[in-house]
């Protein structure tokens, strides 16, 4: 079951201010173990979290891109996957 305010919005594709409005602080995401990944999937995660970290402190699109090779488009659409919520436990998904 998707959250459907996370799937709307990815559908209308809101503006950067209205996906961060209100998200709690970045430190007090959940975060994943990442002792078992391997150097390529660390490497992915790290990238995807530059690119959720930047999206959030509101960086520019050239920025974006030029430290993941991501466009804001990438960016948001990672932030607004991290802030969804897991439908057994009800808690935020996080980075």
């Amino acid at each position: 079951m998707t959250n459907p305010t996370v799937f709307e919005s990815a559908r209308t594709r809101r503006p950067r201010a209205a996906v961060v409005a209100n998200i709690p602080p970045l430190s007090t995401w959940p975060f994943p173990p990442l002792d078992d990944l391997d150097a390529s999937a660390a490497a992915l995660y790290h990238k995807n979290r530059l690119a959720v970290e930047m999206y959030v402190a509101k960086r520019n699109e050239t920025e974006i891109k030029q430290r993941t090779g991501y466009t804001v488009s990438k960016a948001r659409r990672l932030t607004e996957r991290c802030l969804r919520t897991h439908p057994l436990t009800e808690r935020m998904v996080g980075l």
